[in-house]
Order: structure tokens, then C-alpha cells, then sequence
């Protein structure tokens, strides 16, 4: 059987040379969640936080992205066309990415508004929180030095992996099925920020 990891980067695909690609669009998705249009038809309030994103470039170039969305949804996706979709729909992963959105909460002041949604260098990681109205992102941080907590946003990190183990053990359990949840939106629930 094939590691968790292999299924996730068994490709080599440079998100950034495919104006299709698929990871990019998905990643979008999120984002877009800052719009107008889902603030109307999911009932957010302003400053509601709605959804948050870590991305991280490994040093081959790979990139992969942890989503937690409003409603509890939990993914992880990468630029090589591997990923696990709707991982909160399960108790676990519904409580892994609660925490983290609530996490991110706490570090709301460490972001900065932005328009662009780049993805990090080789070896770095970056945060967006998705608010009702715009997206606000952090600084890129040297992976190791978020692991060993020698940054501010090294919580927001950890959470993240968290919620990658909880994934990871759904794959273990349960390889075909994962990407089959159905996800069910709700505005339930979401912190706003303070």
C-alpha cells in the first residue's frame, strides 16, 4: 500500500505553469468565500471569519494546502493533484478544524489585508484567514522555525498538522472513501474576529 505522503505528492505538477490546475482552483474556492454573494447566502455577519488556509512549498517545489472552512469542513490538497475533501464531516476532523478557526481567531492582529493568494517558496509556510469582506494573510515563514516555535504563529502551525493527522488517520482507516462526504454549509458557528 501506498504511504500517505506518496499518494499526496506522487505527481509533479508546478501549480504556477498550469492555468488549469486544479489545486489552484480549489484553493480559490476558499478565498472566494470573502465575496459578497456568500455572505448573502450563507447569512455571515462582517469580520465573520469564514474559513482559513495554510500553504506550504515542500523543498522539491510541491505545495500543499490545509482548508478549514466555517462549517467544520477539513481538507488538504496539493499541487501534484493528491488530496482528501470534506475530512469534517467526520467528528474528529469536525473538531480539528473547529479549533483551528477559533485558533486563528486569536491571531487575527498578525495579518495584513490582501489581494494576492501566492503561494510560499521552497521550504516556507503561509496563513490566510478568510473574513467576510476580505482575506487577510500573514508573512512567509521558514517551516522550521514554525515547527520549533521560534515565530508567533507557530500555534496556528501545529493546529494545522493536527488536523493533517486527523486526515491522515481517516486515509489509514478508510483509503476510498474520504473524498466522497457530501459537505453541508452552514454558517453555524463561525468566529468572527475581534
Amino acid at each position: 500500500m501506498a504511504s500517505f505522503f506518496s499518494k499526496l505528492f506522487g505527481g509533479s505538477k508546478d501549480p504556477k505553469e498550469e492555468k488549469d490546475n486544479p489545486y489552484l482552483g480549489l484553493r480559490q474556492l476558499v478565498f472566494d468565500l470573502h465575496k459578497p454573494e456568500f455572505a448573502k447566502k450563507y447569512g455571515f455577519v462582517k469580520d465573520q471569519i469564514v474559513g482559513f488556509v495554510m500553504d506550504a512549498t515542500t523543498s522539491k517545489g510541491d505545495s500543499y494546502t490545509v482548508v478549514s472552512t466555517f462549517d467544520h469542513s477539513a481538507s488538504l490538497y496539493t499541487s501534484t493533484g493528491g488530496g482528501f475533501l470534506g475530512s469534517g464531516q467526520r467528528e474528529e476532523g469536525a473538531q480539528a478544524s473547529k479549533e483551528l478557526l477559533e485558533l486563528s481567531n486569536y491571531f487575527y492582529k498578525e495579518f495584513k489585508n490582501v489581494n494576492k493568494f501566492t503561494l510560499p517558496s521552497s521550504r516556507h509556510v503561509k496563513f490566510y484567514i478568510v473574513v467576510s469582506g476580505r482575506v487577510i494573510g500573514s508573512e512567509e515563514f521558514l517551516e522550521d522555525d514554525l515547527g520549533n516555535g521560534r515565530v508567533p504563529l507557530s500555534p496556528l502551525f501545529h493546529k494545522c498538522h493536527e488536523l493533517i493527522s486527523v486526515i491522515r488517520e481517516y486515509d489509514e482507516k478508510d483509503p476510498t472513501n474520504m473524498h466522497k462526504q457530501q459537505l453541508n454549509l452552514t454558517a453555524e458557528d463561525a468566529p468572527s474576529c475581534e
